[in-house]
């Protein structure tokens, strides 16, 4: 069976500000992204946590994986605030 490569991934979780702010950063490298979740986050944000049960997820295709990890990876690298949650590795 051939993968499919546009498929959506989940590459991030996070509160709704970080997910958002990942979500700019892989838009701004022509990497198509959108959130899951978004609703939930502006709705109850104290329900949604980084890494929580509710967390605002941030999603891309599967062809574009891991040149978004490795840009979320290379952000994090050079600030000490990561969130919890974090990227999302492919298991």
């Amino acid at each position: 069976m051939i993968p499919d490569l546009d498929s959506p991934i989940i590459v991030y979780a996070a509160s709704l500000a970080e997910a958002g702010f990942i979500k700019g950063l892989l838009d701004g490298e022509d990497i198509p992204a959108f959130l899951v979740d978004e609703f939930m986050g502006g709705s109850f944000p104290w329900y949604v946590a980084p890494g929580g049960v509710g967390a605002v997820k941030v999603s891309v295709s599967k062809r574009d994986q891991e040149r978004a990890l490795e840009l979320i990876r290379d952000i994090y690298s050079v600030t000490s605030d990561v969130s919890e949650q974090g990227p999302i590795e492919d298991e």
